[in-house]
């Protein structure tokens, strides 16, 4: 659990040393993983990390001018697949205006909304409230470096619920595919049909989507350490929204990971909802999705 009670009166608390860890561990895998994803990211938030201080203004950028620059789209665009590498750029306190990506919106002050809707209308990669600082809880909020160790530590949690998740829809699926037939103690979603797709009618692949598109490089990394799993079908309904078509099966599992794995490495975020809009896109007011994974 998440600690946000501070005593105002003294200093910011320190960053928790297992979220600082699992931060750098994880970034460490994926980047172990998935190299050119790891790079693209990087290059595209060195771009505009290097724009907060630029020698064509007179003054350091504030957070409200970083969303302004065309090199933050850059970084937008590729979505929440990169949610764990910028919650590990939070890690390093000269990189505190990357709060921006992850923090809620919009803030209570009508005025700032209206004076700069660019910043406070959406327009983050984070979408789940309970990896965000509320805004009403205003000191926790308008303390840029509470609030990054703070988005930290909430990431960890979260990182923790779906590793759970992970695991145990895809124990259950492994053990219902050995078997032949539903394992025991695998549980039907409420509300499908006898004859839903026996991998995705689980309430486990239930609360596993469930959690949302902030978990989608957590199931690529357990999709490239075993590649004999549907995975392929989280990650369609991660950023798809909606349960893989019934004809998207017919590919082998090695043939659905290589196709995912190259939207993951080389496409932006909606270049993978073929022809979709799912809300995620919406939102975020990203283009519709394209022909892509």
């Amino acid at each position: 659990m998440v600690d946000l009670n501070w005593n105002h009166f003294g200093p910011v608390p320190d960053l928790d040393p297992e979220a600082r860890a699992f931060a750098e561990r994880f970034y460490h895998e994926l980047k172990a993983a998935f190299p050119v994803f790891v790079a693209d990211f990087e290059t595209k938030f060195g771009a505009w990390q290097r724009r907060w201080f630029d020698r064509e203004t007179s003054h350091s950028a504030s957070v409200i001018e970083c969303c302004e620059l065309p090199e933050y789209d850059a970084v937008l665009l590729l979505g929440p697949k990169t949610i764990p590498l910028v919650v590990h750029e939070l890690c390093d306190p000269r990189n505190l205006f990357a709060t921006v990506l992850c923090m809620s919106d919009p803030i209570p002050y009508p005025l700032l909304i209206v004076l700069t809707p660019r910043v406070w209308t959406d327009n983050h990669l984070e979408t789940d409230p309970s990896v965000k600082v509320n805004p009403n809880d205003v000191l926790n909020y308008l303390t840029l470096n509470r609030q990054a160790n703070l988005i930290v530590e909430l990431n960890h949690a979260r990182a923790q619920r779906a590793q759970a998740r992970i695991e145990e829809w895809g124990r259950q699926t492994q053990a219902r595919r050995q078997g032949g037939a539903t394992a025991k103690g695998t549980s039907q979603a409420p509300g499908d049909s006898p004859n839903s797709d026996a991998d995705t009618s689980s309430a486990e692949y239930a609360a596993l989507v469930g959690m949302g598109p902030g978990i989608i490089s957590h199931v690529m990394r357990a999709y490239a350490a075993d590649r004999s799993m549907p995975w392929w079908k989280v990650m369609y309904q991660l950023v798809c929204e909606e349960p893989p078509p019934a004809g998207t099966a017919g590919e082998e599992e090695e043939q659905q990971y290589e196709r995912w794995k190259d939207w993951f490495e080389h496409m932006e975020h909606h270049e993978a909802a073929e022809g979709l809009n799912p809300e995620y896109l919406r939102r975020m007011g990203m283009p519709a999705g394209s022909d892509g994974a």
